[in-house]
């Protein structure tokens, strides 16, 4: 099952951000590899796409807003 980051905009792999979107990706995958990721999923129902939403939480780390906080993300309110 894909899920997407809940409230918040990363850089996509395809397109003119590719390079700097994998970058990130790579650094969300250095920081849940062999950890324990608590997920918290929520079915998108203000769209049509059927997506599935989800917050991450690395023990007390909410990587969600770590990636805005840290200019990796950008905010959105639903």
């Amino acid at each position: 099952m894909k899920l997407r980051l809940f409230v918040i905009d990363t850089l996509e792999l395809r397109g003119p951000d590719r390079e700097q979107g994998l970058i990130v990706r790579n650094i969300v995958r250095e920081m849940i590899l062999n950890k324990e990721v608590e997920i918290h999923s929520y079915k998108d129902k203000r769209r049509n796409f059927g997506r599935y939403l989800a917050t991450n939480m690395i023990g007390e780390l909410n990587l969600n807003q770590w990636l805005i906080d840290n200019g990796h993300a950008a905010s959105y309110l639903l």
